[in-house]
């Protein structure tokens, strides 16, 4: 992978948390929230 889609996908993932109100992040099945505001 090149920096700037690294960069990118980054900033696109940051925006797209601010506007929700959960963000879980999963790796190897097990799931890790990052954000509730619930």
């Amino acid at each position: 992978m090149s920096r700037r889609f690294v960069d990118e996908s980054g900033w696109l993932h940051q925006a797209l948390a601010k506007q929700v109100d959960r963000v879980t992040f999963v790796t190897a099945g097990i799931p890790q929230v990052l954000k509730d505001t619930a």
